[in-house]
């Protein structure tokens, strides 16, 4: 987790802290929380501004600060920022070794960035490398270093075909000098051609590579200063020979340059003409230097890409050649099979156009010509026969008498909702219209003046079916790109509430009702077994924690793995893996953003093995005293603790270079800056100690360091209340030897040699190791269960959240635990058992004086 991480949640929680206080209070407490420190101060107000508009659960990092000028990424020296998009940053950098300068294209992550939008990253810059065309950016090397991902590509001057059409179109903002032949110059229409045909080579280039762009637009054209043209940005192109990333509920593409069935969501229908089409939208653009489908929201837009067309281009502009007109027409069909069938093709008849033969593409036809006249139509067409029929009804009601009152009320119930001009303020009148429109059919009542109303109910009904499904669509579009947490929770509760609404009218619509479910807003869970350990069968249950209580809910199963996108209400888990021959595995995660994917992976182990080495606590409960024996706050008076097998020793230093080396993992900070070299523990300041180190408790390690290691273990971290629990038993004593002076032959390594300033980590470390004892040391066994040195040596990291209590409610804090027991320099008549402290979970808070040992579920 990198510091502006760590630094967000911190101002996340002091924001949590201060949300419920009175605006007089706040001020002393931000005081207090945040210290000198202007900038976190600043954050924290910030979302106490923005608290009306977003949940505290789902706030959102802040934006990325770029990277430094002048840092590496491998070989290449960071110039400037040249470009920045919602997930890349794309900076201008030298490459010493060649003598030039390239461009260097980064991702921007944070707290929400997921393995899958990592791995498209790569995925671009793998799509791209793979082709070698004049009219491709070219793609030279990719990496990873540190936190960052990128790719570096050649440098290409000039601007991108967006800016030059805003140029072309004389917007005053528009900076620099325009590159291709203004509109009114003769040399622009055939310039605009051999642009659009140069682009179609490019991409019928990537067609033969297996590599679909799926996102052509004007600003992934860059324009050279001679007026050449280069594909870029392959970010969410699809590559046959990789498989798909794309969910089924994503629009993939830049409105208004995706084809119809791109908007439709039919992802097996997109293909290379699907690229043809959004290059004929930029042949359209240029030529009239207008959009096809103008919209004020982006669903209008998406409405009209697959209803409307486009208005003709020699209507814009009629010096624009009817063959060109026709050509850019024909790549623009709303069906895939009325393009040209692929980019090469579209390119071959742009150059008869440029060479004045005659082209390939033809005039719509009569009847082509009626459908789409019909189609743009429509609305006239209905209100056309609604008015004959209005001529009928009142022809025929003249001798009529009055209808039932069945027939009555059901033509009242309809017209009633025909009246309302804004359906959501009246769903249920809605529902009751067409629930008498189904009753009338059903019965067989039948009316002129019914039959009509229904008419006008039924276009509104498909109206509004069409309207609302575009809407959530395009929440959900939006949710799937936001740059944080709270934006994409506000626009997943409002695309779930919106889905809602629309359920209730349009019921028989199951995507609908499937959308307004609570669980889409839900994280999702992976669950694989790791490599290292395969096993057949492997099923997984998993059990709710109460980060505030420890409360632990009954096991769920979830099923045989691999489990994927489970989706599970954002919280604290304790996931169960366990396969057919009896291996297990335990492993703790924390679940909280919305529709975030958490991929683990379970490492299976034999049971004697997880075991051996453990003591069986059995649970209990009892009602906490007052003051509290347990040294923190609690929601209730009661706890139960249920049975669990804890290590009867702190883990070792043996143990933990085990682990170390079977992982690859970094040994711990503590360790680092005390001169370990990261590959003989002797660099250590041992001294005369030698072997005997490797017995020592492992102290330095952070919590993340620990949680690791349990995990790697199949076990996991007790919780306080069960480490407590197991060192001071159903009688709460406040030492092994119980409350008086007298020891009774206990033994305990502490009142050691205090607590002394040290003037490095190295020599605090010697300090340390020279007054610990080996993890098993004879005689060092205490009651109530035989655990070694719960009282002494190290203190011990637990997996529990700290939780404070503020405006009285418990706030928990995401980024501390709880350690507790008392390390070797501990006092007996000070401190006790029930002695609680907290830290951060990152090397920069880990300890010389802390250890830990795991637990695992009895059940």
């Amino acid at each position: 987790m990198n510091d502006d991480s760590v630094r967000w949640l911190r101002a996340r929680e002091i924001f949590a802290g201060a949300v419920d206080l009175l605006v007089e209070e706040r001020t002393p407490f931000l005081e207090r929380e945040c210290s000198d420190d202007a900038g976190l101060r600043t954050e924290v107000e910030e979302l106490l501004a923005h608290d009306a508009a977003a949940p505290a659960d789902f706030v959102a990092p802040p934006p990325s600060r770029g990277i430094a000028t002048g840092r590496r990424l491998g070989e290449f020296e960071l110039v400037h920022e040249i470009g920045r998009g919602s997930m890349g940053v794309v900076y201008r950098v030298r490459q010493p070794s060649l003598g030039r300068e390239v461009a260097v294209k980064v991702l921007v992550t944070g707290l929400t960035t997921s393995e899958v939008q990592i791995e498209r990253f790569h995925r671009e810059a793998r799509a791209a490398a793979k082709l070698d065309h004049e009219h491709v950016v070219r793609v030279i090397t990719d990496g990873v270093e540190r936190d960052a991902h990128w790719f570096a590509m050649e440098l290409v001057p000039g601007h991108d075909l967006h800016h030059e059409i805003r140029l072309q179109r004389g917007e005053p903002d528009a900076v620099g000098t325009a590159l291709l032949p203004p509109p009114g110059d003769a040399r622009h229409v055939a310039a605009v051609a051999r642009l659009v045909a140069d682009a179609a080579d490019a991409l019928a280039h990537a067609h033969a590579h297996g590599v679909i762009h799926r996102d052509v637009k004007p600003s992934n054209l860059l324009l050279t200063p001679e007026g050449r043209v280069k594909v870029v940005d392959f970010g969410i192109a699809r590559d046959e020979t990789a498989g798909t990333m794309t969910r089924s509920d994503q629009v993939l593409g830049s409105l208004p340059y995706v084809s119809p069935e791109q908007a439709r969501l039919l992802e097996a229908e997109v293909d290379q003409r699907s690229d043809v089409y959004s290059l004929g939208i930029v042949l359209y653009e240029l030529l009239t230097l207008e959009k096809p489908f103008p919209g004020s929201t982006s669903q209008e837009v998406i409405a009209r890409i697959g209803v409307h067309e486009p208005r003709p281009i020699r209507a814009h502009n009629e010096r624009v050649p009817r063959d060109l007109a026709t050509i850019c027409e024909k790549a623009m069909s709303k069906e895939p099979r009325g393009r040209y069938a692929s980019a090469s093709a579209y390119a071959d008849d742009l150059r008869r156009f440029l060479r004045l033969e005659a082209i390939e593409a033809r005039p719509p036809s009569a009847s082509a010509k009626l459908r789409r006249w019909t189609r743009r139509r429509r609305g006239e067409l209905v209100a056309a026969g609604a008015l004959t029929l209005v001529a009928f009804v009142a022809w025929g009601l003249a001798g009529r008498q009055a209808r039932s009152t069945r027939l009555r009320l059901s033509r009242t119930a309809v017209d009633l909702a025909l009246s309302i001009e804004d359906w959501d303020g009246a769903l249920p009148a809605v529902v009751d219209a067409r629930r008498a429109l189904e009753d009338a059919e059903a019965s067989g009542l039948e009316s002129p003046a019914l039959a009509l109303a229904a008419l006008r109910f039924r276009a509104r009904y498909d109206e509004d079916h069409a309207q609302r499904v575009g809407t959530i669509r395009s929440l959900m579009e939006q949710a799937n790109r936001a740059p944080g947490a709270p934006e994409r929770a506000r626009a997943l509760f409002a695309a779930v509430a919106a889905a809602g609404r629309a359920a209730l009218i349009h019921d028989a619509d199951e995507w609908l009702r499937d959308t307004a479910r609570v669980e889409t807003l839900y994280p999702r869970v992976t669950l694989e077994v790791a490599p290292s350990t395969p096993a057949d069968g492997a099923r997984a249950s998993y059990r709710a924690v109460d980060p505030v209580s420890g409360d632990v809910g009954p096991a769920v199963p979830l099923g045989e793995l691999p489990i994927v996108d489970a989706p599970l209400p954002p919280g604290d888990y304790r996931f169960v893996v366990e396969s057919r021959d009896g291996r297990r595995a335990e492993l703790l995660e924390h679940c909280s953003v919305p529709r975030e994917r958490y991929a683990l992976a379970a490492r299976l182990l034999d049971p004697a093995r997880v075991l051996r080495g453990m003591v069986r606590v059995e649970g209990g409960r009892f009602a906490l005293q007052d003051p509290r024996p347990l040294g923190c706050t609690r929601a209730r008076d009661v706890v139960t603790i249920e049975s669990f097998y804890l290590d009867e020793t702190e883990v070792s230093n043996r143990e933990y270079l085990d682990f170390l080396s079977s992982t690859g993992r970094a040994a711990p900070s503590v360790w680092r800056e005390a001169g370990y070299d990261g590959h003989d523990w002797r660099s250590l300041p041992v001294d005369a100690l030698e072997d005997r180190w490797l017995d020592l408790p492992v102290v330095g390690a952070s919590w993340e360091d620990a949680q690791a290691y349990a995990r790697w273990m199949g076990k996991r971290l007790p919780t306080h209340l069960e480490l407590e629990w197991a060192l001071r038993g159903p009688e709460l004593l406040e030492r092994p030897w119980g409350d008086g002076a007298d020891r009774g032959g206990v033994r305990a390594n502490v009142d050691g040699p205090g607590r002394r300033a040290a003037r490095s980590w190295r020599e605090a470390y010697r300090a340390a190791i020279g007054a610990l004892l080996p993890v098993a040391e004879e005689g060092y066994r205490q009651p109530p269960n035989g655990l070694f040195h719960g009282f002494g040596n190290a203190e011990e990291w637990t997996a529990s959240k700290v939780v404070e209590v503020i405006a009285g409610r418990p706030q928990v804090r995401e980024l501390d635990r709880y350690f507790m027991g008392c390390a070797f320099d501990a006092t007996t008549d000070e401190d006790t058992l029930g002695d609680h402290a907290y830290s951060g979970i990152g090397d920069a808070h880990a300890s010389h004086r802390v250890g830990f040992r795991c637990a695992s579920s009895a059940d």
